[in-house]
């Protein structure tokens, strides 16, 4: 549910300038630690929010929610990403340079929000009980929001400073379980989309205002021209990659939206939010932890740390599919509600959907960690055919077609990814990619040495 850091932006915050020192282990320990904490933090609103809600509601709250994140995504032109990659090249300070990236934020907001109006304007009332002045304003300060966040996440990371940023994705869900829990607890009834909506907006407003205190004095003024220009410029051609990457990874979602009842729409979101929980910290675990370390490697080693990231993933991914298929049938009813019961089934055929996420992960962030851009639009293209390729053929009027295209697209966009790492002499295609003893042990104490890693830092 939240993306406040795009994965372009992630691979490029840690680029340093000419002389400085690469980021510590402990960033990434911490980065990786704040991200479990969000996927169990953002599971349990989840939960909170489809029991507040009901199907159809949580339908109509998931597609306010997939659309105004995907236009921020969009709409934001990949600014901020190319602002980062600007301040870290350079030698300027960054407080002067503020003035500019808050320009930015705004005329792009402005922009971003005309378009997502006019687009609910043409697709209608909504089906979950929201007016369409109440589903514009909602959205465009979804965009607000995001748009902010991305402005001081940036300027943290240019400083490889992560400590507010990784507080800011752990604090908006833990504050929104905590809202969501106080309102359940006065009465289930007193609980609605536009209540539910506000909780949203109001659990991502205390980082911000603490942002706001360190970096507000320096947001007025007069932008630096030529450093917005750069950032701009650079931004745009960074963001083919990251728009077809956004588009890839809710396909599934956004099809759904367009043709399916609120109701079903609410159990299919339910059943992604159960599956993506365990495969989303997995990808953060092997992607954020160990990849960075990818660069600046000779090719040697280089081949050597990918074949061991995707024998460890392997056997992740693995883990995850076992403990799911025996945990979701029982589990998704009895938390989310009675209602969601045909949701169980549905997060079965996601969870083999998904399997091969974490690898597609691997691929991409491999050719990230030597600055090819090009891979993850391949990926992402590979992804995106077969799935317009299976609507064309089935219109997945049934959900077990969409989730049977998003597997395939899952798994030929991964084999597209590693064919080309084959290719390019980063993966060796032999024996050395199945796991052994070694790579099960060194799995295991991945958790221990996280909460040493973090109980030290």
């Amino acid at each position: 549910m939240e993306h406040t850091t795009s994965p372009s932006c992630a691979g490029l915050s840690g680029s340093p300038r000419a002389g400085a020192p690469a980021p510590p282990l402990a960033a990434f320990i911490g980065t990786s630690a704040s991200s479990v904490l969000v996927a169990l933090f953002t599971f349990a609103s989840g939960v909170l929010i489809a029991r507040a809600l009901g199907p159809a509601a949580r339908g109509e709250y998931g597609a306010v929610i997939l659309l105004a994140q995907l236009a921020a995504t969009i709409g934001c032109l990949s600014f901020f990403d190319g602002a980062i990659v600007v301040l870290r090249a350079g030698a300027e300070r960054l407080r002067p340079l503020l003035p500019g990236m808050a320009a930015a934020a705004l005329c792009l907001w402005a922009a971003t929000s005309a378009v997502l109006v006019a687009v609910l304007w043409l697709a209608g009332p909504g089906r979950g009980g929201l007016t369409f002045g109440q589903g514009a304003l909602f959205s465009v300060l979804i965009v607000l929001e995001y748009l902010a966040a991305q402005l001081f996440s940036a300027a943290e990371r240019s400083q490889m400073r992560f400590g507010l940023v990784n507080l800011s994705r752990v604090a908006g869900p833990a504050i929104l379980c905590l809202l969501l829990g106080a309102v359940l607890l006065a009465g289930p009834e007193r609980a609605g989309l536009p209540l539910v909506l506000s909780l949203l907006l109001l659990s991502r407003l205390p980082v911000l205002l603490v942002w706001l205190a360190r970096y507000g004095g320096a947001l007025a003024g007069a932008p630096r021209r030529s450093f917005v220009a750069a950032s701009g410029w650079t931004g745009l051609r960074l963001h083919p990659a990251l728009v077809l990457g956004a588009l890839a990874g809710q396909m599934d979602r956004l099809i759904a939206v367009a043709i399916w009842p609120a109701d079903l729409l609410g159990q299919y979101f339910v059943a992604s939010a159960a599956v993506g929980a365990g495969y989303g910290v997995i990808s953060t675990a092997m992607s954020i932890v160990l990849l960075p370390y990818l660069a600046g490697l000779d090719r040697a080693a280089r081949r050597a740390r990918i074949a061991q990231v995707v024998r460890m993933t392997l056997l992740a991914s693995a883990g995850a599919v076992a403990a799911g298929a025996a945990i979701l049938p029982a589990a998704v009813p009895l938390l989310f509600g009675a209602g969601f019961a045909p949701a169980a089934g549905l997060s079965l055929g996601l969870l083999a959907a998904l399997a091969p996420l974490p690898l597609r992960a691997v691929a991409v962030e491999a050719a990230r960690a030597r600055g090819r851009f090009w891979p993850p639009v391949e990926i992402a293209l590979v992804s995106i055919a077969v799935m317009a390729a299976g609507y064309a053929l089935s219109g997945y009027v049934r959900p077990r077609q969409l989730i049977l295209a998003l597997g395939l697209a899952t798994l030929l966009s991964a084999l597209a990814g590693f064919l080309r790492l084959c290719r390019d002499g980063d993966l060796p295609a032999d024996r050395t990619l199945l796991p052994g003893r070694a790579d099960i042990a060194r799995l295991a104490a991945l958790p221990r040495r996280i909460l040493a890693r973090g109980g030290a830092g």
